[in-house]
């Protein structure tokens, strides 16, 4: 069975400034984008917008599609 590893991330920007959170990674604080992976049956836009709202509370729809990148 294929499992295709996708992650999504966003960019969110309001007054000039630029929203990142602050997670651990490897047991390391590190500052990142709001990001996450798609769950089975999301679209990218369900899966940005979840982990937008998992991670800030923030519920806000994409305004924008930035890049693919494979």
């Amino acid at each position: 069975m294929f499992k295709p590893h996708v992650t999504v991330a966003c960019v969110v920007q309001a007054e000039s400034h630029f929203l990142i959170v602050e997670e651990e990674i490897r047991g390391k604080a590190t500052w990142n984008q709001p990001a996450g992976h798609l769950e089975a049956n999301e679209t990218l836009i369900q899966a940005a917008r979840r982990e937008l709202w998992e991670e800030t509370g923030i519920n806000a729809a994409p305004q924008a599609f930035l890049r693919l990148h494979q």
